[in-house]
């Protein structure tokens, strides 16, 4: 969302330069990354230049996110972590070989940078990921790990 000051500036303020420098990025390019959604077990994610977002599963993380701002894990967030792993993005698109379980990755580091910016801003507490892996309860529900005991949890679950 762009919020305009008295002058007709964009307001900048609570929001992440990073993120605005790879959508700035991807729009200005002729490459075309089709955007769709599922639902089922699969979370979101990306294939070549196609990226599938998971709105249950969004939902669910946003009325689920202790201890941070649901905007961490909203549609807006989860679309700029897909279009990370696209060739859409300056790096070319990344794709996250961990060498453990508990490794985040470049794509959770650079979500995690924008998520800083945003967090700094004092308008949001976004937290920062811990980990690239998630946890699904018997439910089937997505927790991703924003705390170190919920990091634990995760990686226990997952051995």
């Amino acid at each position: 969302m762009l919020v305009f000051d008295p002058n007709a500036r964009v307001n900048t303020d609570g929001t992440s330069e990073t993120a605005r420098n790879d959508l700035s990025h991807a729009i200005g390019l002729e490459t075309v990354v089709k955007v769709g959604s599922h639902s089922g077990r699969r979370t979101s994610h990306h294939k070549n230049d196609h990226i599938s977002l998971n709105i249950e599963d969004i939902r669910f993380g946003e009325e689920n996110s202790f201890g941070v701002s649901p905007l961490t894990l909203g549609i807006g967030m989860t679309f700029l972590h897909e279009l990370n792993h696209t060739s859409i993005v300056p790096s070319g698109g990344t794709e996250d070989k961990l060498l453990h379980d508990w490794d985040k990755g470049p794509t959770v580091v650079h979500m995690n940078r924008i998520r800083d910016e945003i967090s700094n801003s004092g308008r949001h507490r976004m937290g920062a990921r811990q980990s690239y892996n998630y946890r699904r309860d018997e439910n089937g529900n997505v927790y991703y790990p924003f705390s170190d005991d919920l990091l634990r949890r995760v990686y226990r679950r997952m051995r």
